[in-house]
């Protein structure tokens, strides 16, 4: 089932104020590449901060760091691929990744707002943020359907480009389904009109305009027109237009030790209903939907950035998010109490749910069916949840079991996604042939950013859930 989870898977600043002067020691260190934003999040390649601060994304402004656009909090010391939720609405053709310290209340970001706060980190007179460039499609489930019109809620592109709507074949792009020219920046409503086959799901993309300028010519014209890539990704997102729910990875349940949230609560990024009706997050039962967790109301169309308040007791490590009708008193949830009130609603038969994953876990390349081309003695880990900065380290197995440390990183507090760790080649074995090993949660709990856990007692201990560690086995590439 965690296969399943998985695949289901924002002010101007001054930045003069207050600079934070670099220490000795390793320098701070901030490397970013180009990208395509996709999925509303930019990713920073690699990160070291001399101490706890903020991974801080700017807009541009005539050439230099602007409005904040996101951040995420950052450990001490090295961490890699940071992702960072944006605001499509301020994102530029050039974003620039800004080093901040965390001076003041731990964990909230405050510079601009409390003085001396959270300021920019400073090395020979300027700030550590170096600039990247991006193109964007931003955009949301909707009823294209039925309207016969596509609407991107924002695109960025550094040069004239197309907005180009896909059909969907066998869960990749086909045909087009119609296209749009887009002007160079940041542009929002785009619309496309729609013609052909439009079912299940459509792909937006962005083609450059090389051929006969504003004219589309991709297909027909050889070498014309072609999608836009950075690196090897090509720009384009499959967009519901039926009913779904969109909803990640997300820490709720807390492990042991930890503080449980005062007011938990699960978000669904977006919800599309053909209905008015109710957005009811399920405990898990086994594997299947349980009791009702929490709900709130939803309407027709699409309904965005949609919280839903838990109670505390039916938190569940899965919760199963489903989108129910609203038939029997309007605005009263009545299912389970009245006879075929509020029913789940289905698409083809098939009720509209999905599980999502919201305590601190690991999910394995095995469990998702990801094969990922890795350098040697590198260990790739798709998913880690955790409610605290710490560490994944990787143990080598003897008899089925956890046993010597032979690898770790740092990771976030939230969501990590595609961890790559380091395996130390003086501890692997000496076949080449693939070994089994076993990624494990540690908290960061001794001197920040340095691994203790066995050489300084009681710290970087284990971090579990229900009493058991998280861990669980998976199986390396080749040692070289």
């Amino acid at each position: 089932m965690h296969k399943r989870l998985v695949l289901l898977l924002v002010s101007v600043l001054l930045l003069v104020t207050f600079p934070v002067m670099a220490h000795e020691g390793e320098t701070p260190t901030v490397e970013v590449a180009d990208q395509n934003i996709l999925d509303g999040t930019v990713t920073v390649g690699r990160v070291y901060s001399e101490g706890v601060g903020f991974m801080v994304i700017h807009a541009d402004a005539d050439g230099a760091p602007g409005p904040v656009v996101g951040f995420r909090w950052v450990p001490h010391g090295w961490v890699d691929d940071v992702n960072i939720r944006i605001d499509p609405a301020l994102v530029t053709r050039v974003l620039y990744a800004m080093l901040h310290t965390d001076d003041n209340v731990i964990g909230t970001y405050e510079f601009g707002t409390v003085d001396g706060a959270d300021a920019p980190i400073i090395i020979d007179g300027s700030p550590v943020s170096p600039a990247f460039n991006v193109q964007m499609i931003s955009s949301f489930p909707q009823q294209s359907a039925s309207t016969g019109t596509f609407t991107a809620d924002f695109i960025v592109t550094d040069a004239p480009a197309w907005l180009v709507i896909h059909a969907d074949e066998n869960g990749s792009f086909g045909g087009v389904l119609g296209q749009t020219l887009v002007e160079p920046g940041n542009t929002a409503d785009v619309a496309v009109a729609l013609s052909g086959n439009v079912a299940g799901q459509v792909w937006p993309m962005l083609h450059v305009d090389t051929g006969e300028a504003g004219v589309y010519e991709f297909g027909t014209v050889e070498g014309a027109d072609v999608p836009i890539m950075t690196g090897n990704r090509i720009a384009a997102t499959p967009i519901s237009i039926q009913p779904i729910i969109w909803a990640n990875p997300q820490v709720i349940l807390s492990s042991d030790g930890q503080p449980a949230p005062e007011a938990p609560t699960f978000l669904a990024k977006a919800v599309l209903s053909e209905t008015a009706g109710w957005l009811v997050i399920h405990s898990d039962n086994n594997g299947t939907p349980g009791p009702a967790a929490g709900y709130v109301a939803v309407t027709e169309g699409t309904n965005r950035q949609v919280s839903v308040p838990l109670d505390p007791a039916l938190i569940t490590p899965i919760l199963w998010p489903m989108l129910h009708v609203d038939t029997g008193e309007v605005g009263v949830y009545e299912f389970g109490t009245v006879e075929g009130a509020d029913a789940p609603a289905t698409v083809n038969g098939n009720i509209v749910m999905r599980a999502v994953l919201v305590s601190p876990a690991i999910i394995t390349s095995e469990e998702v069916g990801v094969v990922l081309e890795t350098q040697p003695n590198e260990l790739y880990i798709p998913l880690v949840l955790s409610d605290t900065a710490g560490w994944l380290v990787i143990h080598s197995s003897v008899d089925g079991a956890p046993n010597a440390v032979i690898g770790q990183v740092q990771i976030l507090r939230g969501v990590n996604i595609g961890v790559k760790v380091t395996i130390d080649p003086a501890l692997l074995p000496g076949e080449a042939e693939p070994y089994q090993a076993f990624p494990m949660l540690h908290y960061d709990t001794g001197e920040e950013g340095v691994y203790e856990f066995g050489t300084v007692a009681g710290v970087d201990l284990p971090i579990a859930l229900n009493g058991r560690v998280i861990t669980k086995p998976t199986q390396t590439g080749i040692p070289q």
